[in-house]
């Protein structure tokens, strides 16, 4: 089955007919517009933090988790305290001045469905100086049990995730513009110290 996610947990996800492919999940599309008042010199794409730098939040580096494949990225919950561990994840610095994000994709990892990610919070900021600030928070990932293989190439785009792979896909409203992404997993579907998933994208816009 096609399932789209929600961004609340209390929603009902919408099946649609099965596609030739055995393991795929699709999702609503981001917008296919840009937002209002920008400028002309944006272009969407389906990663904004494809060739990211990458920094796990009090852990080692995760380039997996935004390398374009079905690559695992593990993200330890021991890190953090009791509390702290809501903001387990991961830091990117994109490779473009600007972008604007209205949406985020989460591909499963090759194994363990209880360490897959629950809830997601993304925030922003365009230097290391600035204060975070939230573009979408606690936002429902209802990502299948089934697992994509491992080292795959993901041919995604602005208008969809790889069908051929297993990802749920959220959009939100934003036109905020940043650099600078944080993304964050309050909570997993278990109870693992572990965080697992293979892929993460922001499809949104770019300035040439």
């Amino acid at each position: 089955p096609v399932v789209v996610a929600s961004s609340s947990p209390s929603a009902t996800p919408t099946t649609k007919a099965p596609t030739l492919s055995p393991v795929v999940l699709e999702s609503s599309s981001p917008s296919a517009k840009p937002p209002l008042g920008s400028p002309t010199s944006l272009v969407s794409v389906a990663n904004v933090l494809s060739l990211s730098t990458t920094t796990v939040l009090g852990n080692e580096g995760c380039s997996g988790g935004v390398d374009g494949t079905t690559n695992t990225c593990s993200i330890s919950r021991k890190k953090f305290d009791q509390v702290g561990k809501r903001k387990a994840g991961f830091v990117a610095i994109t490779t473009h001045s600007k972008s604007i994000v209205n949406a985020i994709r989460v591909y499963t990892s090759n194994t363990c469905t209880s360490c897959d990610p629950k809830t997601v919070s993304i925030e922003g900021r365009n230097s290391d100086t600035e204060a975070w600030e939230v573009i979408a928070k606690d936002l429902y990932i209802n990502l299948r049990k089934t697992r994509n293989g491992l080292g795959d190439p993901i041919n995604s785009s602005f208008e969809t995730g790889d069908t051929t792979k297993v990802f749920t896909e959220v959009p939100f409203d934003n036109e905020a513009e940043y650099s600078q992404y944080q993304v964050k997993f309050p909570t997993i579907r278990g109870s693992s110290n572990t965080i697992l998933f293979a892929e993460v994208e922001l499809p949104g816009y770019i300035y040439l």
